[in-house]
């Protein structure tokens, strides 16, 4: 006996079944490229679990089997908004590499801008402006624990007589994240604190040669406005995460493939 169909609710979206069912094998291309071993393809009638048994269709229930379409239909139009994202992110940068490139030929520079710099460009009317800032990637050397050595010592001495706001800044700049990495920015926090103590000036040494330049991270945002007194809102995309269009990834793996 064969598990009854399941009809998944509209969702008020106006998906035809031709844009999802594409969208879906959208989604099995990917899975197919994020696995580290060719996919082992079931027998008509089966389905592998989560434990890679193979299931029959027929002993799959109902509500299993509506819960897997809806992950799947969710999981689908993410991918292919993360790929649109990644086509508007290509694009983006290379319309801005165009205008630099005109500007600069206007005015002689005679070279193509460089990646590093802070800059924005706006509409004719103010209403629109898109910004890229580029910020230095950093980690910290074994210089960082002498400093939290001394800073825990002048904590200590000073006992009571350290502000709780200090002592909650120390706490937070060394207290680790889930993956064991601390935060570049509350450390670098620290280094704003003026205090009048040598050891504590010694400590600021040591974080300034603890630093450890590893890259740079370009972020791309897009802010808007109504009127020219208005305050600017930003569009509300995570531009800034790194993600690999699967129609690029695809042609990446053909390409391997073949050599």
């Amino acid at each position: 006996m064969s598990a009854p169909a399941v009809v998944l609710p509209e969702t008020g979206r106006g998906d035809s079944p031709r844009d999802l069912g594409k969208l879906l094998v959208q989604l099995a291309q990917r899975l197919r490229l994020e696995a580290e071993t060719p996919p082992v393809i079931p027998p008509p009638g089966y389905r592998p679990d989560a434990k890679g048994r193979l299931v029959p269709d027929s002993l799959i229930r109902s509500a299993d089997e509506l819960e897997d379409q809806t992950t799947r239909r969710i999981a689908a139009y993410a991918i292919d908004l993360a790929d649109q994202i990644a086509r508007f992110k290509r694009h983006t940068y290379a319309d801005v590499a165009t205008l630099l490139e005109i500007m600069a030929s206007e005015y002689g520079a005679g070279r193509k801008p460089g990646r590093k710099g802070n800059f924005s460009i706006a509409s004719f009317d103010g209403l629109l402006r898109v910004s890229i800032q580029v910020q230095d990637r950093i980690t910290f050397g074994p210089e960082l624990q002498a400093a939290r050595k001394i800073i825990d010592d002048c904590i200590q001495e000073w006992a009571e007589g350290a502000p709780p706001q200090v002592q909650a800044l120390v706490q937070h700049a060394f207290q680790p994240d889930t993956e064991g990495n601390l935060s570049a920015e509350a450390v670098l926090r620290l280094r704003r604190l003026d205090i009048d103590d040598d050891r504590w000036r010694q400590a600021q040494r040591a974080i300034h040669d603890s630093i450890r330049p590893i890259g740079t991270r370009t972020y791309l945002r897009i802010h808007f406005r109504g009127a020219t007194d208005a305050p600017w809102r930003p569009v509300p995309i995570d531009i800034s995460s790194s993600w690999t269009e699967t129609q690029a990834l695809a042609e990446a793996a053909a390409a391997e493939a073949t050599t």
